[in-house]
């Protein structure tokens, strides 16, 4: 890899902004590197839609940065510095990082950067502190434009389903019949029934989607009159966050889905039992959840007909041991090439290709450090959930939500 190009722009297409396109600024990229006599890879990173203030969000300039780290590009393109970054201090890293390499920047608007003397190092710093200047004014231009317009009165945000803004204004929208969702909910009483009724009828949601138990939540929250009691839905007092869960990401439903946990702050395993999110919109469904007792006690004894391999342990650390030692002589590699020692690119990617074959077939073998004896189920349901997950690809279960089989990824002569 010789030449690499990066595009960014903070808006997506259709919102009203006036920046480059994407085409635009790809053709004028393309054009400046035939120039330079520089072919450019058929994808060109990029991150749009995303804000040039912070590169920790952006998955196109990681990759960049990446490549030049390690992938022997001799020069960088891009439509403008503003493009690249518009913080100093990124703008400064990314500088630093292609003059160690002797990467060249070149943008179709400021040109080409000779970081080669003080004097260009100052220009282009300058240039950064220019572009940063400007995405704070621009937010500075924007913070105003929203504080004008609530001293207005005006309905800023999305607008609640069954109204749309004109002018300011909240105007009622006759395509999403918001009577419809507030008399459903009054025959049905709950979120879940009140989806499947509004599916039932093709009453219409926003996107298109169908009627789910969290938009009907959504809905009313924002848009049910005084005379129309909504219940609470959210989570216990006290649960936590994200709580992991014993069969969480494994239990899967006769129609496909993976059942969701249902979270419980007062049970040790965190969960009470799991649902499965399509049982409202199918009418032939079946059992909608299973509490998890039942499947501890199932799991327990399917578990128990996995025997523990002689010397799985020892494979296992020797593994260990030879994927570190990959990881050094793929550093070593890379080490030679840009000092020199490796001369050709082609020489450099064969003995990594090499490498990766290594480590491909150290990875196809079956790691279970966390079992070397057989499960324990007395350990947190975290280290559960990941033990099981070692063990099965999935639990399959009936139109009863009862476990049936469960699909094992181990060899069939480790299991009795």
């Amino acid at each position: 890899m010789n030449a690499i190009a990066y595009l960014r722009k903070s808006a997506l297409p259709g919102r009203g902004t006036a920046s480059v396109s994407f085409d635009m600024q790809e053709r004028a990229i393309r054009e400046l590197a035939q120039r330079h006599g520089d072919e450019l890879p058929a994808e060109i990173l990029s991150d749009f839609g995303r804000s040039g203030g912070s590169t920790r969000r952006r998955p196109g300039y990681a990759q960049l940065i990446n490549q030049i780290e390690t992938d022997g590009v001799t020069a960088v393109y891009s439509y403008s510095l503003s493009r690249l970054s518009r913080s100093v201090a990124d703008f400064a890293d990314l500088l630093e990082r292609c003059r160690r390499r002797q990467v060249t920047i070149r943008l179709v608007q400021e040109g080409q950067i000779d970081y080669s003397s003080a004097t260009g190092r100052a220009f282009a710093n300058m240039a950064a502190v220019f572009a940063a200047m400007e995405r704070e004014l621009a937010a500075e231009r924007n913070a105003s434009a929203q504080a004008e317009r609530r001293e207005r009165g005006d309905v800023l945000g999305q607008p609640p389903y069954g109204w749309r803004i004109v002018n300011g204004e909240l105007v009622r929208r006759p395509d999403e019949p918001l009577a419809e969702v507030h008399a459903a909910f009054r025959a049905t009483g709950r979120f879940g029934a009140t989806a499947r009724e509004l599916n039932r009828r093709g009453i219409p949601t926003r996107h298109g989607k169908p009627w789910t138990h969290g938009v009907v939540s959504d809905v009313l929250r924002r848009t049910a009159p005084s005379d129309l009691r909504v219940p609470l839905m959210g989570k216990r007092a006290g649960a936590p966050a994200r709580a992991t869960t014993i069969f969480g990401g494994l239990l899967r439903c006769r129609c496909g889905a993976i059942l969701t946990p249902r979270k419980d702050a007062a049970n040790p395993t965190g969960a009470s039992g799991y649902y499965c999110s399509r049982s409202y919109r199918l009418a032939d469904h079946g059992r909608m959840a299973t509490p998890e007792r039942p499947l501890v006690e199932w799991a327990q004894l399917e578990a128990a007909r996995f025997k523990v391999p002689e010397g799985l342990l020892e494979e296992q650390r020797g593994d260990e041991d030879a994927r570190i030692r990959i990881e050094e002589r793929r550093s070593r590699v890379i080490d030679a090439y840009v000092d020199g020692t490796i001369k050709t690119k082609a020489e450099r990617d064969q003995r990594l290709r090499k490498l990766d074959d290594e480590a491909d077939a150290l990875a196809s073998r079956v790691v279970l450090t966390e079992i070397p004896k057989g499960v324990d189920w007395s350990w947190p349901p975290e280290q559960l959930n990941i033990v099981l997950k070692t063990l099965w690809s999935d639990i399959q279960l009936d139109a009863d939500m009862k476990p049936v089989r469960a699909e094992w990824r181990l060899p069939e002569e480790w299991i009795r």
